[in-house]
């Protein structure tokens, strides 16, 4: 097999996905802003900040940028944890909820348009493929954590 070549015409083709705007705009969604609030969303609403930073991969200085971002749009509130004013627990306003469900369903329309215009079996040899190249991704992970 010409590897090579499949290589080529992977990253020409990922090139030319990530440019699209839908597909940035799916992307976008899982970091920075929109991930917090996915996060606070998916917890219950209620996190503290140091956990929202591990749980997106991300700094707590970044982190605490993104809030100040969030808290500047209403999105969300802080509130020190009595007994450690350091700890901060961060909560997810009405507005905030609603700006999470606004772009939920855009990516979620986004993505079902995309499946459509693939059709059934092209989607399920998509997702099929996703679950090799998570497992690929997986083994490599644990093959180095074991190094």
């Amino acid at each position: 097999m010409d590897y090579k070549r499949y290589r080529e015409k992977f990253v020409e083709s990922s090139s030319h996905i990530l440019a699209a705007r839908s597909m940035c705009d799916v992307g976008r969604f899982a970091k920075g802003e929109a991930r917090l609030l996915a996060n606070l969303h998916c917890n219950g609403g209620e996190m503290q900040a140091k956990k929202l930073a591990s749980m997106a991969g991300i700094t707590t200085a970044r982190v605490t940028a993104i809030l100040n971002m969030e808290e500047d749009k209403g999105y969300i509130r802080r509130e020190a944890i009595a007994g450690d004013r350091r700890k901060v627990n961060v909560i997810l306003t009405e507005a905030g909820e609603k700006e999470f469900q606004k772009r939920h369903q855009e990516i979620e329309n986004q993505l079902t348009e995309y499946f459509e215009f693939l059709g059934e079996a092209d989607t399920e040899n998509l997702l099929r493929i996703m679950d090799r190249t998570k497992e690929f991704f997986e083994e490599k992970r644990k093959g180095e954590e074991g190094k």
